[in-house]
Formats: structure tokens, sequence, C-alpha cells
């Protein structure tokens, strides 16, 4: 496990947010129902190790952004807030 990740996932779950982990293709992500919020933003742009990405519209992926850890394997994925107002 990543320890960048890991301190991501601690952030979350300490403020009551839930996860529910799934594998991708390069990855093992664990996907939150929530956008995501400013301090764990600051914190994964905070940390050399880990990249950012955003997938904004493909028929074959959610719309979501996150942080990915990419030596480990492994990511944490928000939706978009354009997707929560439906």
């Amino acid at each position: 496990m990543s320890e960048a990740i890991t301190r991501l996932l601690t952030l979350a779950h300490s403020r009551g947010l839930v996860s529910e982990e799934a594998d991708w293709s390069k990855a093992k992500v664990h996907h939150f129902t929530t956008v995501m919020p400013s301090d764990i933003r600051a914190a994964g742009e905070a940390d050399l190790g880990l990249d950012y990405y955003r997938q904004d519209s493909d028929t074959h992926y959610a719309f979501d952004e996150g942080f990915i850890d990419r030596e480990a394997k492994v990511a944490v994925s928000f939706p978009l807030e354009t997707q929560t107002r439906a």
C-alpha cells in the first residue's frame, strides 16, 4: 500500500467519508461518492509521490478526479462536482 494514499484515505475517513475499493487495469482504486474536499486536494497536490488525474468525459469511465501513486498502483477517486448535481 502507498503511504501517500494511506494518508489521503485517513484524512478522508476522519471526515466521515466512506470509500469502496475496486480494481482498475492500472491500479487498485478507493472510490468516494462525494466531491473531493479541499483539504484532501491540498494534501494530494503537496505530495510529490502522487499524480493528479481528471477524467471528464468518456463512454467507458466515470467523470472523476483523484490522485494515483503509479509506483504502488493505488489511487483515490472522487466524482467531479458537475456529476453530483444531477
